[in-house]
């Protein structure tokens, strides 16, 4: 088990920008420890099921990013 700051999952959405909550789940960030990078602010959810490594910079393709994963 990992602790919450040295989780797998941000290093995932860095590197993908957007993961879908069943990509998360595999890393091992369902559940209790999906809310707690959530409110830690390691991850900000997108929308219903996507999220992104908080603190990234949008770009003009983030309205297609959601959509393409």
């Amino acid at each position: 088990m990992h602790s919450i700051t040295q989780h797998p999952a941000p290093t995932l959405a860095k590197k993908q920008g957007f993961v879908r909550a069943r990509e998360l789940a595999l890393v091992g960030a369902a559940g209790g420890t999906l809310q707690q990078l959530l409110e830690t602010g390691s991850l900000v959810k997108v929308e219903r099921g996507v999220y992104a490594l908080a603190g990234r910079k949008p770009t003009e393709l983030d309205d297609l990013g959601p959509i393409a994963i």
